[in-house]
């Protein structure tokens, strides 16, 4: 019975799950010339790295893909069940051909099986080492800026420097899968 779940994971499980709206929908930050000097902090849903992430929301226009917070925009566009690799990046196939892995079903040589609820993914180390470094960013002398929105205390990500996402004064660093703040 594992086997055989093991060995009907869709192809389509390599990116994501299809997303309905609006998830599916790019960010976008909204009407550039807003006069109601509303700008607030949202979050949008990343479908590269299935990820529910923070930008300056102008106040005016934009679009769905636009929630007050990362609970909210999770609940919404991420299914409970759905799993991947870190960042969203691809699993590595099996020589049989499949994704999945467990005690038993082995990942291949450069991979490491990442458990879900059910079965496992082998995600790829090189990715999953980006992702790390990525997730303990380095602010030098400076300190990291933490996330207020979450009850945890984590780093605030974003997607991209462009986004806004991080408070005034801070510094914005691109790293390889997101984005951080130091201040």
């Amino acid at each position: 019975m594992l086997l055989l779940l093991l060995s009907i994971i869709p192809p389509s499980q390599e990116r994501g799950p299809p997303l309905r709206l609006p998830c599916n929908l790019t960010v976008n930050m909204g009407d550039e010339l807003c006069d109601n000097n509303a700008t607030t902090m949202r979050y949008h849903f990343d479908k590269e790295t299935m990820t529910c992430l923070p930008f300056k929301y102008t106040g005016c226009g934009g679009n769905a893909n636009n929630f007050p917070d990362s609970f909210t925009c999770t609940r919404h566009c991420i299914p409970m069940d759905y799993h991947n690799c870190p960042a969203n990046a691809p699993p590595m196939k099996r020589e049989d051909g499949t994704y999945g892995c467990n005690d038993r079903v082995k990942c291949p040589k450069g991979s490491t099986c990442m458990k879900g609820f059910v079965i496992g993914l082998c995600c790829d180390n090189k990715e999953y080492e980006k992702y790390l470094n990525n997730a303990k960013p380095d602010c030098g002398h400076k300190k990291i800026v933490k996330d207020t929105s979450v009850e945890y205390s984590t780093p605030l990500f974003g997607k991209t420097c462009g986004h806004q996402f991080c408070p005034e004064k801070a510094e914005c660093h691109q790293g390889a899968f997101y984005a951080y703040c130091c201040l």
